[in-house]
């Protein structure tokens, strides 16, 4: 919001307490929340501060289960020719609704047999799935591609380096 010159229309604590209103109302343990803050009503143009107040969305839904035979097998992932967007052109630090290449991806992931999709930068290194976070063990070291590669800094990653390096584990 702060990157797109926008204010958000509650307070950090506020929207944790609408969050957890949320998660509990859907009644899983498991669930997906998304929040999804918009500028608000008012002229159709492209600067967010042509409208006044912004508002929030908050989605929730049951956590994607992708049943047993899928953990204890695995599941199929390919690396797609769609690239993850180039820092250049768009600031991976904006967390926006701008899925359109994870989309392209996770389609022709599905078009090529594969669950899902690995996405690669401009210079061919990997980056993210679809709709993941990359982790890799080879040895003692769990590996993760760096912010720089053009990914976003996102909580899931953040939280699963958090556990490691609390747990002892080397991270690269």
């Amino acid at each position: 919001a702060d990157m797109l010159k926008m204010k958000l229309p509650l307070s950090l604590d506020k929207f944790e307490s609408e969050l957890k209103k949320t998660y509990e109302k859907l009644g899983e343990k498991d669930a997906f929340l998304r929040v999804i803050v918009t500028r608000g009503v008012g002229e159709v143009e492209l600067h967010p501060q042509s409208c006044k107040k912004q508002s929030y969305i908050i989605l929730g839904k049951k956590l994607h289960d992708w049943g047993e035979d899928s953990y204890k097998k695995g599941i199929k992932l390919g690396i797609v020719s769609v690239l993850r967007n180039d820092p250049g052109a768009l600031d991976p630090r904006i967390k926006s609704g701008n899925y359109l290449n994870n989309v392209l991806a996770n389609i022709e992931a599905k078009e090529r047999g594969f669950d899902e999709g690995i996405m690669c930068n401009k210079e061919g290194f990997i980056t993210e799935g679809t709709n993941f976070n990359i982790f890799m063990v080879s040895g003692e070291t769990i590996y993760t591609p760096a912010l720089e590669s053009g990914i976003l800094e996102g909580i899931t990653r953040a939280i699963v380096i958090r556990i490691l390096k609390e747990n002892n584990m080397n991270i690269a």
